[in-house]
This record gives structure tokens, C-alpha cells and sequence, in this order.
């Protein structure tokens, strides 16, 4: 299939900023094509066969357990966007790409891959009609049910945890504070001065007095009106200079590249929760009675400071 009617050759991403718009939109439609490509490329661990040199397709057929005509086709096209590289001599290669497909890479991608591959990846996305024209996730509840116990995706959550906790521990000094009290997330943020951690669940419970209220990720699974509510909890707590601490992911402004606005969709069509964008924030902590009490960078982790209004 071609990208368009003038179409001769065919154009890589590498030349996607030089196509005319028409073109350069199938060629994003392609990327369902590609990523199931790469996912059964990885699902047979072909990278990991590469790690040693370069090899051809009947090799590493034998040696994955594939069939050769098929390995080399779809091989020759991932190749033709520069997940892997085809020699003259037809053998093929890892780049710096592919590299990122095998297990041991120090920039290892293998089990996002494997978990986006699978179905628990991209069924939602299927369903994306259902969303968009209810607005209701659109993951059936036996595959939602199926994603909670999936000891992929609990690998993965715990990755993203941590990589969410160190880039909130780089970007916002809590040594600042005596005393915290942490609401949701689990377990106590590494390294806090935490007092007491109440589940989102038990603010019936929240002590007053302390120097600050830490709201803990995962917020994006608090709908408005529930985050409101927890808000009100911690607005009824606080006294005087008290503090409240939301760590959340802040999407950045119109038009931007976010990754976060691609999980923003996913969080839509598995959970119905969001990621917010920072006017959004403060429309609702203005709303519960606080304020931003500094600047706060958008477009990753952050942790928003806010005081009381009044």
C-alpha cells in the first residue's frame, strides 16, 4: 500500500517532516502495524538472538522457533523504519533501537513492549469509539479484571512507580518539613519525614496540626469530584501555614509533545481517571480553598505546593 497517489517511493519517518500533511498522516496510521511487529519480533526474543552479530532469517528461524518466509518479511520491514537493519547480504542486525528490545539492555523497552503488545495493550484501543462517544472506559471487565492480577503489568506499575518517585524527590525539597501526612499511594514516599499514611479511604481519620498533607499518586485514578472531596478532608485539617503536597503528572500546554498525554488516553479507556494539565489544577484546588504557593513545571512529575486561601 502506498501513502499516496503521487507516491513513487516510499518515505521513512526519517523524512516525515519533509511530507506534505496528507502523507505524513498515514504514515503515523502505520503505527499500529509496526508496533505489532516489533511485539512478535520481541515475544520470540529475536533482539536477544542478535546480541552476538548479525544473522539471516533462516538462522534465526531455527534458532526462535519461527518460519523463515514470514521472520524475513516482517524483519525487512521493521527494518525499513529502522527497528532493525537489513545488510546487502541479507542478514540482519540490532540498532540502537532493537538493542532496547533485548532482555538485558541497560535501556531495556522488552516489557513495555510485551505488555502494550498484548491484548491487555491494545483492546482498549480498539474500543476507543465506545469512549470517545460515552465517555466510559472501554475495557471489557474481564480484561480489567484480568490487568489487576497480570504479573507484567504489576512489574511495570512498580517501574513506573519508582521512576515517579525519584523524579518527584529530584524536583521538590521535603526536607523542608518536620512532618508530613501522606494520603493514598500505598506505602510511606522513600525518605519522608511521614508520620502517619491514611488510604483515600480513611479521611475520616485525618489528624490537624501537621505541617503538611501529601497527596499521593495515583490521583490520575480520582475523578474531579472524588479529588474535591479529598481536598475537603485535608482543607477541614489544615491550619494556619500548613501545606498541601499533590504529586501528580502535569501535562503540559496545548500542542506540546507529551508522553503523558498518550497515558492520559490510556488511563481514559482502562480506568476512567486523568492526567491534568496545570490550569486544571488550580481550577480545582482554588475550588477546595487552596492555592499554588510557587511555580510548578508541567509536562512530567511534580509535586504542586499549595496554601490555604482563606
Amino acid at each position: 500500500m502506498g501513502l499516496g497517489p503521487e507516491t513513487d517511493t516510499v518515505a521513512g519517518p526519517a523524512d516525515a517532516a519533509n511530507l506534505p500533511p496528507h502523507r505524513r498522516l498515514l504514515l503515523f496510521f502505520q503505527g499500529k502495524r509496526v508496533s505489532q511487529m516489533i511485539y512478535g519480533l520481541t515475544v520470540l526474543g529475536v533482539a536477544d538472538r542478535l546480541a552476538g552479530g548479525p544473522m539471516t532469517a533462516a538462522e534465526l528461524a531455527e534458532a526462535v522457533g519461527a518460519d523463515a518466509g514470514a521472520l524475513y518479511r516482517v524483519l525487512r520491514c521493521t527494518a525499513s523504519v529502522g527497528v532493525f537493519s537489513q545488510h546487502p547480504d541479507g542478514r540482519f542486525a540490532l540498532t540502537p533501537m532493537a538493542d532496547a528490545l533485548r532482555a538485558d539492555s541497560p535501556v531495556s523497552q522488552r516489557d513495555l513492549v510485551l505488555h502494550d503488545g498484548d491484548e491487555l495493550g491494545w483492546r482498549p484501543l480498539v474500543e476507543i469509539l465506545h469512549t470517545l462517544r460515552t465517555g466510559e472506559p472501554a475495557v471489557p471487565r474481564a480484561l480489567a479484571d484480568r490487568l489487576q492480577t497480570d504479573p507484567l503489568y504489576g512489574q511495570l506499575k512498580a517501574r513506573y512507580d519508582r521512576a515517579a518517585d525519584e523524579a518527584l524527590l529530584e524536583s521538590f525539597d521535603f526536607t523542608r518539613f518536620d512532618q508530613i501526612i501522606q494520603i493514598g499511594g500505598g506505602y510511606p514516599m522513600p525518605g519522608l519525614p511521614v508520620s502517619r499514611l491514611l488510604p483515600v479511604s480513611d479521611l475520616d481519620e485525618l489528624p490537624g496540626g501537621s505541617e503538611a498533607y501529601l497527596l499521593r499518586h495515583p490521583v490520575h485514578a480520582l475523578d474531579d469530584d472524588r479529588l474535591l472531596e479529598v481536598f475537603g478532608y485535608v482543607r477541614r485539617a489544615a491550619t494556619g501555614q500548613a501545606r498541601l503536597l499533590v504529586c501528580a503528572f502535569v501535562l503540559s500546554g496545548p500542542n506540546a509533545w507529551d508522553a503523558g498525554k498518550f497515558v492520559d488516553v490510556d488511563i481514559m479507556l482502562t480506568s476512567g481517571g486523568r492526567h491534568r494539565d496545570l490550569a486544571e489544577w488550580r481550577r480545582l484546588v482554588g475550588v477546595a480553598g487552596f492555592e499554588p504557593a510557587g511555580p510548578v513545571r508541567a509536562g512530567g512529575w511534580a509535586v504542586l505546593e499549595c496554601e490555604l486561601l482563606y
